[in-house]
């Protein structure tokens, strides 16, 4: 039993080390970028338009780290394609779980920020391509793809949650990716606690989505529905203002 837990943790702080890297270095490109545009330190409109550098780093890296650990074997890290019937019940759930988390997003935006957002028509299309699109298979390829599986794998800790499965690396990945929400937050002069809580709904659905669906295109869904809902629920608040 204490050889199983030893590498469990050592996998485990193998994978946050690795997550915190990636993102490390889409903060200093990012900052090298604006730095050399001119932009002022205020706070950009439409901050999402930052997933043209943070997807491209995300998905690459991702991918790299999840062929070293599964060594090719790509079905058993979940790349199968859920039935029909589990992906009608991950859209309602999703939606469900949404709901809730974009409204707390939503609350930490301060009063100057407010329609920041709110996504124009004339970027609606670059938003879907961007976030709910590509970001949305980026952030899920490097956390539940890659971190959760490979915690997961090493040792596998689950509990039955209501029919769905609930995991340390489901854990792990949705507290890290709160955490990761910090930075963008402090940056847009949010809330930083309610939006790291709007993200961890996010993961903690997502992961139990993978571990209980066994694909990953689940959580996927469910993080395109997160920003779907999140384009919604700003156009709710302004309108009942």
């Amino acid at each position: 039993m204490l050889i199983p837990l030893i590498e469990w943790f050592l996998f485990t702080a193998i994978g946050i080390i690795l997550v915190m890297v990636v993102y490390q270095m889409i903060f200093l490109a990012s900052k090298r970028l604006a730095k050399g545009k001119g932009q002022s330190v205020e706070p950009p409109k439409e901050m999402w338009r930052s997933s043209i550098i943070v997807s491209p780093i995300v998905t690459l890296f991702a991918i790299v780290f999840i062929a070293v650990a599964s060594w090719g074997s790509l079905v058993e890290w979940s790349f199968t394609i859920p039935t029909i019937d589990v992906v009608l019940i991950v859209i309602l759930v999703g939606f469900l779980a949404a709901i809730p988390a974009c409204t707390l997003e939503e609350l930490s935006k301060s009063s100057r920020l407010k329609s920041n957002g709110i996504v124009s028509r004339e970027s609606l299309p670059a938003y879907i391509l961007l976030v709910i699109v590509f970001a949305s298979i980026a952030e899920e390829l490097l956390f539940r793809g890659f971190l959760q599986q490979l915690i997961d794998k090493t040792f596998l800790v689950s509990i039955d949650v209501n029919g769905g499965i609930l995991t340390s690396g489901a854990i792990v990945g949705a507290i890290l990716f709160g955490l990761i929400h910090a930075m963008p937050a402090k940056m847009m002069g949010n809330k930083v606690p309610y939006l790291m809580l709007a993200a961890f709904l996010l993961g903690i659905t997502a992961g139990i989505g993978l571990a209980s669906s066994g694909s990953l295109l689940v959580p996927i869904i469910i993080h395109m529905e997160f920003n779907i809902v999140g384009v919604i629920i700003p156009r709710v608040f302004a309108r009942n203002q």
